[in-house]
């Protein structure tokens, strides 16, 4: 008897072990994409529960607790669950998991994780689908991508979450969405990018996840509410086979180039603007910013920009060049490959002379040879007076000359002692021409400073209309110069 009393025990606390912990899946039937939830639920006074980040190699997306009390034959009882939601992609078998109830460590059974292949249907109630322009393409050579989303007119949608991939082997550009049609019995949705490869060889797009909460309606006893069911729907995955660009090319397209100024005769060290632009059909983000380097002559550039203008790409960079004497601003040059040819071709702008006017301008003196037989002889008499009258007015104009160009010495001196400060001629600039040429040596240290280059050169160049007040720019100088401090940022 003491015996059989020993075995009921040991059954009653077997037992008692097993029905403290229990593990569900929710929903029975999974498919890939679906959203999962790991359930699991523990009878004690005191449960933890472990931090779990995957689950069959699918990031945990959600967690959430929750605690019942129960009373039973004069009992109470606690009951703890915690829910882990993550997205099925494959079958697995979820390992044991531990459970720390009442001071003891418990574990779950292992448990099969089954997704049923997904069956094809033609009238399924999603469809996420990826095409592309073109599955060989040269580095550089743009791509043209689009991501196709179509949704069953009867299907109460409450909201779509796109999830692109990651794009490792692509530079990308996402367009904007397009407006929804509906094409039959699907409303349509549409995602487009331009993506250009990084490098040769095989490239690979994963497939999109779209996201997307379906409204249900459910009935418990007699009541019925409606729920949010999640849904993952994924698109296809494409590869692509990239060929390198020849050496020295960077370049995929077709391009036109030009260079200009806004004028080939300036003041010395007054600055000429010169505008280099690049349009076209390509890749024109990977071209680099021109170095431009001239010999007794200050060039200042600014980074160049890369817009979009009614499909076409274009190229602009602006420089500011500084001399006291005559320059040549020399060619410049970019190689590509025809995207049409397939070959590569350059292009150059022509050299541009400038000339530079000095400060004292003299006029060009013309002597006027008159044939011999022309020439008249004096009278002797004449010819002294005419000599000593010359002598005279000689040293009249030498000692005219002399005062004339001690002045000039000492009035140049004083115009170098009294030469205006920065901010003074900031402050005293006439048009935006004049105060870009002043600001143009500070473009590099103050992104403030470059802002405001920036919309000048739109107003000399693009027809902008920004107003901008050069003695307040010349008041706040010194700020725009200085760093903000460390507890300013912060506030």
């Amino acid at each position: 008897m003491k015996n059989r009393g020993r075995f009921l025990a040991i059954l009653l606390c077997m037992s008692s072990m097993l029905v403290a912990l229990d593990l569900k899946l929710s929903p029975q039937t999974i498919r890939p994409g679906d959203r999962v939830t790991l359930t699991i639920s523990a009878q004690g006074k005191e449960v933890v529960f472990p931090k779990i980040k995957k689950i069959g190699g699918s990031a945990v997306l959600e967690e959430s607790s929750g605690q019942n009390i129960t009373l039973e034959k004069g009992k109470l009882t606690k009951t703890f669950t915690k829910n882990y939601v993550f997205e099925a992609n494959r079958s697995f078998t979820l390992s044991p998991i531990e459970v720390q109830v009442d001071g003891k460590t418990l574990r779950t059974k292992p448990t099969r994780v089954t997704v049923e292949k997904k069956k094809s249907r033609k009238n399924g109630a999603f469809f996420f689908t990826l095409v592309a322009d073109k599955t060989e393409a040269y580095v550089g050579e743009p791509i043209h991508i689009t991501y196709t989303f179509r949704q069953k007119l009867d299907q109460k949608l409450v909201e779509a979450n796109f999830n692109p991939p990651q794009f490792r082997d692509f530079w990308t550009k996402m367009h904007k969405k397009l407006p929804q049609e509906i094409e039959g019995e699907y409303i349509v949705y549409r995602i487009t990018y331009t993506l250009t490869a990084k490098h040769p060889g095989k490239a690979k797009i994963e497939p999109a996840r779209m996201d997307v909460g379906i409204m249900r309606k459910k009935k418990m006893a007699d009541y019925s509410f409606e729920r949010v069911r999640w849904k993952s729907v994924y698109a296809n995955s494409l590869d692509f086979t990239i060929k390198p660009l020849p050496e020295g090319v960077s370049l995929f397209g077709n391009y036109k180039m030009e260079a200009f100024t806004d004028t080939n005769v300036t003041k010395a060290n007054e600055p000429i603007h010169l505008t280099v632009r690049i349009e076209g059909e390509g890749n024109l983000d990977e071209l680099e910013s021109f170095s431009l380097k001239i010999p007794d002559a200050t060039v200042y550039g600014d980074k160049a920009r890369v817009s979009t203008v009614k499909g076409k790409q274009r190229f602009i960079q602006k420089f500011a060049i500084l001399s006291d004497r005559n320059f040549t601003i020399p060619p410049l040059k970019v190689r590509y490959l025809d995207n049409k040819e397939h070959r590569v071709k350059s292009l150059e702008t022509p050299q541009i002379p400038i000339r530079v006017l000095s400060f004292v301008q003299r006029d060009s003196q013309t002597s006027v040879i008159e044939p011999e037989s022309q020439r008249k002889t004096p009278h002797p008499g004449v010819r002294i007076e005419t000599a000593v009258v010359l002598s005279l007015l000689s040293g009249f104009l030498t000692g005219m000359l002399m005062m004339w160009s001690i002045t000039k010495q000492k009035r140049k001196r004083e115009k170098k002692k009294t030469k205006p400060t920065a901010r003074e001629a900031i402050a005293k600039s006439r048009n935006d021409k004049e105060l870009l040429s002043h600001l143009l040596p500070y473009s590099q240290k103050s992104p403030s400073i470059q802002q405001i280059i920036e919309q000048l050169e739109e107003n000399l160049y693009m027809g902008g209309n920004h107003k901008i007040d050069p003695k307040k720019v010349a008041k706040a100088l010194p700020d725009l110069l200085t760093p903000p401090k460390e507890e300013e940022i912060l506030r």
